[in-house]
């Protein structure tokens, strides 16, 4: 066997590295030659002995080895995780406490969904206002490991699973967008994105425990890769209705992704030559199934949510805020610049070569940055027509924006990479530009490599899984434990420190005791149970006795009435409620027997209530599947507010058995018939589920078809006079459709558009200029007066915006307003502005010269709605003046309306 055979596979090879690594260890040239030959060495390396490897082998181990890298870079990071170590911060208790709660309280008694007292005030039903999926995945990894390991350890490892799944989500759907290469870039991207609060990444997913948000995009993704899939008729609909229906039970802001994303796709296919209406009609079929599959849940949670969840709203930026986002380039808040401007141009080219599926997240997200500014939902009215908007956290929708920037990114990244150089514009001698190459190259790859890992993929270790207050909880936990021993009754524990301090929601794990939560309460939308404000928390002796509280847990010291101390650990505070009552009927001059007090019934035996009965009231918070029978007749259940921050349930019933009972109604059930049919439809053996599908889709299609058909195109009646009809008839459509949109506007009376406005600064007046999108411009930044929606108080606010000061005072006129009754003036400081600078702020309206009235608005957050009445009907110009002392600028918002 010949030396030269080896010579350049291995001996070859070896030698450059060999020497490389001894330069490396020299001087500041000889690591630079080092690193060139190792780099030459590892290049020949791998081009002699890649051929040699057995093409078999080859197509086995060639796919796994950019997700194995992933693996790594992200075992690297979150190694942590796969010791069981839980991060000990912001909402994973949460999400943690919500899982224990549906294995150890719902599951035994085999319900998915119902009603728990374990937690809240009086109670809350338990997976059924906010999205089942998380906690059901962490109680599946839980039953896979038998339960052998701590609910800490539980989570940690379902915590990483999580993480890896969603990185290689990225992995996969880039690998079928642009290959190998675009994967692994996009998947880098997701990985190392630090993000920031609403907007993803490590921040938002770790710091702050929001990653369900973060499972739902990745889910929408592969959904949307199955319709692709079979929209191109490759891949039976059952995997996209499945992932579909799971990213819907993640949460349901994927709903709003999915339906226009399918809509864009089915269009651009159809720009692609494809019948618009077999694509329609596939993906209807696609998000029917999906919605239809999540039914047992979703049904529910629509009738039931816009009454009984706590909702707590969020707004993106201006257009404005957009644009120069887009040009800096940061389309989001903290965008790592290199991802997004590689995001931006892979976009481009994704829609210059026309991949329909590319398109589509393309467009999904452009509507998302668009639609969703404070700009166009105030200035098309979105809020007035569908007033649920005003409960959406618009931020949140930059998760997919950015989903799409990175899977973009790395296409852009393997174009570049792997695009072949043409053989005209190919130097003759290669070698020459490969030796500059090398040399930049060799200077580089360590430090980026260094600085990659230093910079974006340690820090992501960087959480906490040890805190004092772990072992503290658990040393309070016992203390509580022995103390409570020879307590009878019913009583609860009260889990109290700052607003924003959630790690306390793994207390009630080590005592199972029922807990009540004095601080904001996040995963968890039961407006009976959140507190969104430090206001709505109950703090009186009286309040606490209600809730029957004997336990106050706090971390550092909690000042409250009623309470003494009784230890402390490790930085967490244990109290005693020294009024404590295990009272729980509360019933005026009569008797009350408590017969059972369970989760889904309570029944009670009433006597010495007086003929025509009596209130009888329990601290359970109303919902409406709660129903009351009073010896065996329903009663109407009330509300019954015993203070201002507690609301329980009461009726009026007369002697004998009373029972309350937790019920299901026609949602629930119409939600598992649902389900339970799609549910048959999937588990069809594998040949006949495809075309029981696509049977049901097919002869939609086809009799719409019929029809569309026979009205339009094939029918024997289609004359002249027809024809004439239709074209009318769709001309005066048109025209009315044109003359709504240039009239749609904000709803009040006084149309922004039909203003004159105008800006005093340094003792010069100038007119503002009208500017498109529904503002005037009065300078830079800031200086615009525009339609825009604002947070008020915690509400969702839309009018006028300007931002006045004292060296900048605003003139707004108004001419030919008809006031018949007066003017009614909205005016507010949202809640973003500065607390001192431009208040306190005056707003001066005058009609023909006239004063009608003035507001003034002292701090953020305030807003007031005055009405200036006038004296018979008149027409003139109406002129509203801002004004303030102070310096600086500030946010003001009206609402003028001419009645």
């Amino acid at each position: 066997m010949s030396i030269k055979r080896f010579y350049k596979p291995v001996f070859l090879p070896i030698a450059l590295m060999a020497a490389g690594l001894w330069l490396f260890f020299g001087s500041l040239l000889g690591q630079w030659a080092g690193v060139a030959l190792i780099i030459t060495g590892l290049y020949l390396a791998g081009r002699s002995l890649i051929p040699r490897i057995p093409p078999e082998v080859k197509d086995r181990l060639t796919p796994l080895v950019f997700p194995a890298l992933l693996l790594g870079l992200m075992i690297s990071a979150y190694h942590k995780l796969l010791m069981g170590r839980m991060p000990w911060i912001a909402d994973h208790s949460v999400h943690q406490s919500k899982a224990w709660i549906l294995w150890n309280k719902l599951l035994p008694n085999m319900h998915l969904t119902g009603w728990t007292h374990f937690a809240g005030p009086g109670g809350y039903p338990a997976e059924t206002l906010y999205p089942p999926f998380a906690d059901l995945y962490i109680v599946l990894v839980r039953a896979l490991t038998f339960g052998l390991l701590s609910w800490e350890a539980t989570y940690a490892v379902a915590f990483f699973a999580f993480l890896v799944f969603y990185v290689l989500t990225f992995y996969y759907v880039g690998n079928r967008m642009g290959g190998k290469v675009a994967g692994f870039v996009a998947g880098l991207f997701a990985m190392v994105d630090v993000g920031a609060f609403r907007q993803g990444g490590f921040i938002f997913t770790v710091r702050w425990g929001v990653w369900p948000l973060t499972l739902s995009v990745a889910l929408t993704l592969l959904t949307l890769t199955f319709l692709n899939d079979y929209l191109k008729e490759k891949r039976s609909p059952k995997w996209a209705i499945i992932a579909g229906s799971i990213s819907l039970l993640t949460h349901p802001m994927s709903l709003m992704l999915i339906l226009p994303a399918s809509f864009f796709m089915a269009w651009f296919y159809f720009a692609h030559g494809r019948k618009l209406g077999d694509l329609f009609w596939r993906s209807v079929l696609v998000f029917c199934g999906a919605c239809a599959l999540s039914a047992w849940w979703l049904i529910p949670f629509f009738h039931y949510g816009t009454e009984y969840s706590a909702h707590v709203s969020a707004l993106s930026g201006t257009i404005n805020n957009l644009a120069s986002g887009l040009m800096d380039p940061a389309p989001w808040g903290s965008a790592w610049s290199w991802a997004a401007a590689l995001g931006i141009l892979g976009g481009v080219e994704l829609w210059r070569r026309g991949s329909a599926f590319a398109m589509a997240l393309i467009a999904t997200s452009a509507f998302a940055l668009l639609g969703s500014t404070t700009t166009f939902l105030a200035g098309l009215g979105l809020f007035d027509l569908m007033p649920m908007l005003r409960h959406v956290q618009f931020p949140r929708f930059l998760l997919f924006v950015k989903a799409t920037a990175y899977l973009a990114g790395g296409y852009y990244v393997g174009q570049v990479l792997l695009k072949k150089v043409t053989t005209k514009n190919r130097p003759s001698r290669p070698w020459a530009v490969t030796m500059i190459s090398l040399a930049i190259l060799s200077a580089l790859t360590l430090p980026l490599l260094h600085h990659l890992y230093e910079k974006k993929i340690k820090p992501l270790s960087d959480f906490p899984t040890r805190p004092p207050m772990r072992a503290g909880l658990q040393k309070i936990a016992r203390i509580l434990q022995k103390d409570a021993a020879d307590k009878g009754g019913f009583f609860r524990v009260v889990l109290a420190g700052s607003f924003g301090e959630h790690r306390t929601t793994g207390f009630p794990l080590l005592v199972d005791r029922p807990f009540v939560k004095f601080t904001f309460v996040p995963s968890d939308t039961y407006k009976y149970r959140s507190k969104t404000a430090v206001s709505h928390i109950p703090n009186t002796e009286q309040e606490m006795k209600l809730m029957n509280v004997a336990y106050v847990v706090s971390v550092g010291p909690y000042s409250l009435k009623g309470i003494t101390e009784i230890a402390r650990e490790d930085g967490v505070y244990l109290y005693r409620f020294d009024k404590y009552t295990p009272r729980r009927v509360h019933c005026e001059g009569c008797k009350a027997q408590i017969l059972s007090f369970e989760d889904r019934e309570v029944s009670l035996t009433l006597s010495d209530l007086p003929p025509q009965g009596g209130w009888i009231r329990l601290p359970i918070s109303p919902f409406p599947r709660w129903k009351a029978y009073n010896n065996g007749t329903p009663l109407p259940i009330h509300p019954y507010k015993p203070t201002s921050r507690i609301t329980y349930m009461g009726v009026w019933a007369k002697n004998g058995s009373l029972t309350f009972r937790y019920e299901r109604e026609w949602p629930d059930w119409t939600g598992d018939l649902i389900t339970l049919f799609m549910l048959l439809l999937l588990i069809v053996p594998a040949r006949y589920s495809s075309p029981a599908l696509s049977r049901i889709g097919n002869r939609v299609h086809k009799r719409l078809s019929t029809l569309w058909d026979f009205v339009l195109r094939r029918s024997p009646h289609r004359t002249r006079w027809f024809t004439c009809t239709a074209l009318i008839i769709g001309l005066f459509a048109g025209i009315f459709i044109l003359f709504s949109i240039r009239s749609f506007s904000s709803p009040a009376q006084l149309s922004l558009s039909k203003a004159h406005v105008t800006v005093t600064s340094g003792g010069t007046s100038k007119a503002c200029t009208w500017f498109y999108p529904q503002r005037f411009l009065c300078g830079e930044g800031i200086s615009y007066v525009g339609l825009e929606s604002r947070l008020v108080g915690g509400e969702v606010r839309t009018g006028i915006f300007l931002h006045p000061s004292r060296d900048r005072k605003y003139q707004l006129t108004w001419k030919g307003v008809l006031l018949k009754k007066g003017l009614t003036l909205f005016a507010a400081i949202d809640d973003a502005a500065n607390t001192t600078r431009g208040l306190p702020l005056t707003i001066t309206a005058s009609f023909d010269g006239k004063p009608l009235g003035i507001i003034t608005l002292r701090r953020r957050g305030e807003f007031r709605t005055a009405l200036f009445p006038v004296t018979g009907k008149s027409r003139g110009t109406l002129t509203i003046n801002f004004s303030s002392s102070a310096a600086g600028a500030t946010n003001c918002l009206i609402l003028p309306t001419a009645n």
